[in-house]
């Protein structure tokens, strides 16, 4: 079982993801003072059943979000994510950014908060390190961190 934990401060939350034995993506969660409770972020968004091999959680404080990033069974990376006061909702970011498909488990999704964007990283078929990147009041990017590092190399020869 893969678990994922993190703090929302935005929210005023700590949470735990993990994708149970229906693949369904949960989320267990406690606010300061309230007792732990937990939801079912595929039955609440209508997101495609996981893998259950990669998954991510974290916060995005730029956006005010909280994201949990998977891959689905067709190896496609999904991103559910929420604002405090919305319903969670989710999109297929490789649909989106015409990104190759997850090859291998290891999956991240992290904030930047000088960049004030939001980043998934993982590797593809090819063995290439994927960036997929989006900032407030942007659409989501992808990049071949790998590819990006073999040109810079090869510019300063």
């Amino acid at each position: 079982m893969k678990l994922n934990g993190y703090d929302w401060p935005q929210g005023g939350t700590k949470q735990i993801a993990y994708v149970d034995g229906q693949s369904h993506v949960m989320e267990l969660f406690l606010g300061f003072g309230d007792p732990w409770q937990s939801d079912d972020l595929t039955a609440l968004t209508g997101a495609p059943p996981s893998s259950g091999s990669a998954l991510a959680g974290y916060a995005w404080s730029a956006g005010g979000t909280k994201q949990v990033v998977y891959s689905d069974q067709q190896s496609h990376i999904i991103e559910l994510f929420v604002a405090k006061g919305s319903p969670w909702q989710w999109v297929d970011l490789m649909a989106l950014t015409g990104a190759p498909l997850l090859h291998q488990q290891p999956l991240t999704g992290y904030a930047w908060v000088w960049g004030a964007t939001k980043q998934v990283a993982y590797v593809d078929d090819q063995g290439e390190v994927i960036e997929l990147r989006s900032g407030l009041n942007d659409q989501w990017h992808c990049f071949n961190l790998t590819a990006r590092m073999r040109r810079e190399a090869a510019q300063k020869t």
